[in-house]
């Protein structure tokens, strides 16, 4: 690799790898111990691992994997994006296999659920009917967070060993995209979100969750726009719109599996309650179709910008 390649690679490299300590040292921590005695303490039991570890380590190896797989060119984004979402999914699935000693949940994936939902209807959900269905809520997020990264370090790698520029728009937007959807993922495992034990969800907590699903859909708009920029306009504009209302669906399909059968309330009026025969109300099919509008409106302003 040239000078300007190699700096690049090992920076990115090393802050991915400290932005990444706590969930990959805490991981391997529990595997080991799992190793050891065949079990883990709940105590012992590192909250938030599920998914994070997964998700780090597969970022990291396809990120350190850079230098070999960029020699495939054009294909080593969807070569490496192929091969992190693979790595995600042995390594989340090894993580689930972990055992707790607990009387009333034995498995990682269950006791890390058990203790993170809050809501009446949830807890009575789970004790009730367990399904890992639930499990749509974050395989989604995780999946437009490693597609994402890769898609940045890999974009950008080809773009300072080309000097080739004209990916640079939307390369930075996948980055504002990526950084909002990271922090919101952080923000809500500190704070839930302010959420109250309650299927009502206050005003500054519904502010947070409606930005959240919006976000998400819109990263993954972003990310599928930035594939396909410079070809027809439904290819690179109005296909992203739908991508990011589609993914905007099954994210409110995950929290409905989630929550067991219903959906956080943003509010108390009529706007905010379930529509006859579908569990959404009319604020959430707004929250669903806003993801949409604004992705359009992003990649028709870069399509604008690049014709320009």
């Amino acid at each position: 690799m040239e000078k300007p390649l190699r700096r690049f690679y090992v920076v990115s490299l090393g802050i991915l790898a400290a932005l990444s300590i706590y969930p990959v040292v805490m991981g391997l921590k529990i595997i080991v111990i799992q190793l050891l005695n065949g079990s883990i303490r709940p105590e012992d039991y590192a909250r938030y691992v599920i998914p994070y570890t997964a998700i780090c380590l597969s970022i990291l190896i396809c990120v350190a994997l850079f230098p070999l797989i960029l020699r495939l060119k054009r294909s080593s984004t969807l070569a490496a994006t192929v091969l992190g979402l693979g790595l995600f999914v042995g390594l989340e699935l090894l993580m689930e296999s972990i055992t707790i000693k607990s009387a009333a949940v034995q498995t990682a994936v269950k006791w890390q659920l058990f203790s993170c939902v809050y809501t009446p209807a949830a807890k009575l959900a789970y004790l009730a009917d367990y399904t890992d269905a639930y499990k749509i809520h974050y395989f989604l997020v995780s999946f437009v967070i490693i597609a994402l990264v890769i898609s940045i370090v890999y974009g950008y790698g080809r773009m300072i060993a080309s000097g080739d520029r004209a990916a640079k728009v939307p390369l930075r937007m996948q980055l504002v995209a990526a950084i909002l959807l990271l922090g919101l993922c952080v923000f809500a495992n500190f704070t839930g979100f302010f959420r109250e034990k309650t299927d009502y969800l206050p005003p500054l907590s519904a502010f947070l969750t409606g930005t959240f699903f919006v976000v998400l859909g819109v990263a993954s708009g972003i990310y599928i726009g930035s594939c396909l920029i410079g070809r027809s306009r439904f290819l690179s504009v109005i296909l992203p719109g739908i991508s990011a209302v589609l993914v905007c669906s099954v994210m409110y399909y995950g929290e409905y599996q989630l929550l067991g059968g219903t959906l956080y309330r943003l509010g108390h009026s009529l706007l905010f309650q379930a529509l006859p025969v579908i569990v959404v109300s009319p604020v959430d099919i707004g929250i669903i179709l806003l993801s949409g509008i604004l992705t359009v409106l992003l990649m028709n302003a870069v399509e604008k910008r690049l014709i320009n």
